[in-house]
């Protein structure tokens, strides 16, 4: 161990480490008689150190602390050194407690598409430990209780970057101490040219389709109602005449036929026709593609962009706060217009998407676009038949299983996607009495493609419209 006080234990794993690095990097490897006696001889300090205890200064109190070793990013290990250091820290005569962190790229395509299913028949070759008794999985990448993760991360991520934002002197000079503070919340509206389109086309839907005024009267009620009934719910002229838009498509879809002339009752539809945040959603979607209104602006949105991956956060708000700060510097105010804040987070998002450079990342982004083109298909329906839209695909459970032993590179463009946050897998999903397997889009092809954050948007598909995007692989 090189001795009992700390410093004499850390010149003698500096010894170590010198040693074995010098014979690593050599460009001609040594004879074995000539390697040096300390990279050779026993040296287990994992399997010695206990404890470690720090004695106070001024109340000469001893604490005992108990270590634990953490070895990241392990999955750039080779196969069989991952095996070998696996199993080495999984000895039961270490006292010290051990932590391997890795990407998911580490795990076979059942780990990973199946969370964390483990088949014996599938065991590690030379591996000699037993997996299930050996060690505990921590999947930082659960599909498990999503709205809680959800909720949880925003409020982690917002402390973060607070934190972040208060040892950075442009702004602590300005007392700005919150990234909050640097985001308008505030939507920007269409201009009035775009407007009188939306108007107009309103209007014109109204028209060919013979809708009693009657009825369109009833159905902006319904919208102010449910602005007037909620104090954090944002509206503005442009959201309720493109609610009142798919809310007219709705009601042509629900009725048989609707009335010839104005004086006519109106016929009632076969469902009630509801506004609510669905719609809204739908609506804010339906104007980003129709006339560029910004979506995505706030700290929702950057979060939501995240998908729960912190490294994913600190990429998107970083871009926005080097804004910001370059705001200040020219003798700007600091906060950022909501549509700039839309064109900064595409841009970013558009340039995590264009930078993958992991396995499989061609496939795992003609995946994506595939998928993505028929969400935005799907959300641009005239009645947003989903609401918001759709960000997701749903496979039968019984044929997602299929994938791991049956199509091996579909299984590895999946497995990669999940591991570098292209998409997310959720098993399990109940719909129509079905059970079914979610792909579902993360933040950056959310945001570059313009679908909404919202879950629940589901286009159900099967294995073979997987096989088909690959070209049957």
């Amino acid at each position: 161990m090189g001795g009992r006080v700390a410093t004499e234990v850390l010149n003698k794993a500096k010894a170590v480490e010198r040693a074995v690095y010098n014979i690593s990097a050599a460009l001609v490897p040594p004879e074995l008689d000539e390697l040096p006696a300390i990279s050779i001889e026993p040296y287990h300090p994992f399997e010695w150190i206990l404890e470690v205890s720090v004695k106070e200064k001024s109340s000469g109190q001893i604490s005992k602390l108990r270590p634990l070793v953490i070895l990241d990013d392990v999955h750039t290990l080779h196969p069989d050194q991952l095996i070998h250091i696996r199993d080495w820290l999984a000895k039961r005569e270490m006292r010290i407690s051990r932590w391997m962190l890795m990407r998911l790229d580490a795990q076979t395509p059942e780990a990973v598409l199946l969370e964390g299913i483990t088949n014996p028949s599938t065991m590690d070759v030379g591996s000699t430990i037993q997996e299930s008794r050996e060690i505990t999985k921590i999947w930082l990448q659960s599909s498990e209780d999503r709205a809680a993760n959800r909720r949880n991360f925003k409020a982690m991520a917002k402390s973060m970057a607070d934190k972040k934002l208060r040892l950075m002197p442009v702004f602590h000079r300005q007392g700005l101490i919150s990234i909050q503070d640097l985001l308008n919340s505030q939507p920007t509206p269409l201009s009035p040219t775009n407007l009188k389109k939306l108007q107009k086309k309103v209007d014109v839907f109204q028209r060919n389709s013979n809708i009693p005024l009657k009825t369109r009267d009833t159905l902006k009620q319904e919208i102010k109602n449910y602005f007037t009934g909620s104090k954090d719910i944002r509206g503005g002229e442009d959201v309720e005449l493109a609610m009142l838009l798919i809310l007219l498509n709705r009601y042509v879809k629900r009725v048989p036929q609707a009335g010839l002339f104005e004086n006519e009752s109106p016929i009632e539809p076969s469902k009630p026709i509801k506004a609510n945040a669905g719609v809204a959603d739908g609506a804010k979607i339906f104007l980003l593609h129709e006339y560029g209104r910004p979506y995505y602006y706030g700290i929702d949105a950057i979060c939501h962009g995240s998908s729960e991956n912190a490294e994913q956060f600190l990429h998107l708000a970083g871009r926005l706060v080097n804004a910001s700060e370059a705001k200040i510097i020219k003798g700007s105010p600091a906060e950022l217009p909501s549509k700039y804040q839309h064109q900064l987070l595409q841009e970013k998002a558009q340039e995590i998407v264009q930078s993958w450079a992991f396995p499989f990342h061609a496939e795992v982004k003609r995946l994506c676009d595939y998928i993505a083109q028929q969400c935005v298909n799907k959300s641009l329906e005239p009645n947003a038949s989903l609401d918001g839209g759709a960000n997701a695909v749903g496979i039968l459970d019984e044929e997602f299983k299929l994938i791991a032993t049956n199509h091996q590179e579909l299984a590895h463009v999946l497995k990669f996607g999940v591991a570098y946050n292209a998409f997310s897998i959720k098993r399990h999903y109940k719909v129509k009495n079905q059970s079914l397997t979610l792909i579902e889009l993360t933040g950056p092809i959310l945001i570059n493609k313009g679908l909404t954050f919202t879950r629940g948007g589901i286009l159900e598909r099967d294995l073979a419209y997987l096989l088909k995007i690959l070209g049957g692989k």
